[in-house]
């Protein structure tokens, strides 16, 4: 066993979800090059065991993840672009202040 197999706060042995979870952090969505080599080498062994899966070029969700609602796109984009910001119509439409469904999402770098 080795140092990050045990959570010093909890004082047990990390399951292969505990680690997964730790990749996650919190996030629906993660990029590999976000997470340091040993993190992004994990993400890319349990995509082979089916506990994530890849849901567009560079973007990973937890495999029992529920779909991401008809937000996926606007998930997907502020993954990419973390400093962008979601606006005009598409900000409209995802506080539901209009009726019009854009067909791109619109973002202000």
């Amino acid at each position: 066993m080795i140092s990050s197999d045990v959570f010093p706060h909890h004082g047990h042995v990390a399951t292969p979800i505990d680690r997964l979870r730790a990749i996650f952090g919190g996030r629906a969505v993660v990029r590999p090059r976000d997470l340091s080599g040993a993190q992004e080498d994990q993400l890319y062994r349990y995509l082979r065991q089916g506990l994530v899966k890849r849901i567009a070029r560079g973007l990973y969700v937890q495999a029992d993840t529920e779909a991401l609602s008809q937000h996926q796109t606007m998930v997907e984009v502020a993954a990419r672009l973390p400093s962008g910001v979601i606006c005009l119509l598409s900000a409209l439409r995802f506080h539901e202040l209009t009726t019009q469904a854009p067909y791109e999402v619109w973002v202000a770098i």
